[in-house]
């Protein structure tokens, strides 16, 4: 009895370890959490595109391709290495001379992922539908 309940534990961790090394691959639209901190003052992630005018302020979001090794953000060629903790549950890397390092925040589904800044900016990962990659990249 000791050895299968050792063994159904020693499954259970492989299998949330590669889970977590695993759950940010693929193809993402990535949605930007907003704070309003006043009447006029909004925080969110220097990544999100943001345009404002004297009366209004959108913010955007984008796309994000990301495989073991490298980032890369809406249609730009460029991609960007990233490291991830050895607990798999954070990343950091480097964009436009800027630092960013964020905590991977699982939901209840494969299809939501949350990215928490260092300063708690939220970037919310929605998991893009093979018919949308293809779509994206006929673009």
């Amino acid at each position: 009895m000791l050895k299968k309940t050792s063994l159904v534990i020693t499954l259970l961790f492989i299998s949330l370890f590669a889970f977590s090394q695993t759950e940010i691959y693929g193809a993402w639209d990535v949605h930007c959490g907003v704070e309003s901190s006043g009447l006029k003052t909004t925080k969110t992630c220097a990544l999100c595109p943001v345009s404002s005018s004297d009366t209004a302020v959108k913010i955007k979001g984008f796309t994000l391709q990301v495989d073991s090794a490298h980032l890369q953000f809406g249609n730009a060629k460029d991609k960007i290495s990233y490291v991830r903790r050895p607990s798999g549950k954070a990343i950091s890397f480097v964009k436009d001379r800027q630092p960013y390092s964020f905590d991977i925040v699982a939901t209840t589904s494969p299809d939501y992922v949350i990215l928490r800044s260092n300063d708690g900016t939220l970037l919310i990962l929605q998991r893009r539908l093979e018919s949308e990659e293809s779509a994206a990249t006929e673009e």
